[in-house]
């Protein structure tokens, strides 16, 4: 993969956030928070794969953090995934891949979510959408 590391990203109060790379193969890329521990690791992962043959296959491409809390009687984990499937079919353009990125990425950032405010998340998590 061409993503460097360390992947450094801001967390809700602005603050920065550190990965660094950790292993991978020719498919995926792992990173951990420097900041976490091995007891509670923060993971940062990259994968990609096919599925399907043929007319039918689809690239995905998945991007994942994973925080791990310890809980009694066992660790808990907190997971956001980030997923693109792109049909390999010429009628999807690489145009409408950015577009819908893109429009993720405004309702992430500038959209519902972007205040990051109980009242927005919270609702989120009860399926109030």
């Amino acid at each position: 993969m061409s993503i460097t590391s360390p992947i450094v990203v801001d967390d809700a109060s602005g603050d920065d956030v550190t990965f660094a790379r950790v292993g991978g193969d020719t498919s995926s890329s792992r990173f951990i928070d420097v900041a976490s521990s091995l007891a509670e690791p923060g993971l940062f992962e990259i994968k990609h794969n096919l599925q399907g043959s043929g007319a039918a296959t689809i690239d995905r491409h998945l991007v994942s953090l994973r925080r791990t809390v310890a809980a009694s009687p066992a660790p808990v984990s907190l997971v956001v995934n980030f997923t693109i499937a792109v049909p390999r079919n010429a009628v999807v353009t690489a145009q409408m891949v950015y577009d819908a990125i893109a429009n993720v990425i405004d309702f992430v950032s500038a959209g519902g979510l972007a205040t990051l405010t109980t009242t927005t998340v919270d609702s989120l998590l009860r399926s109030e959408t």
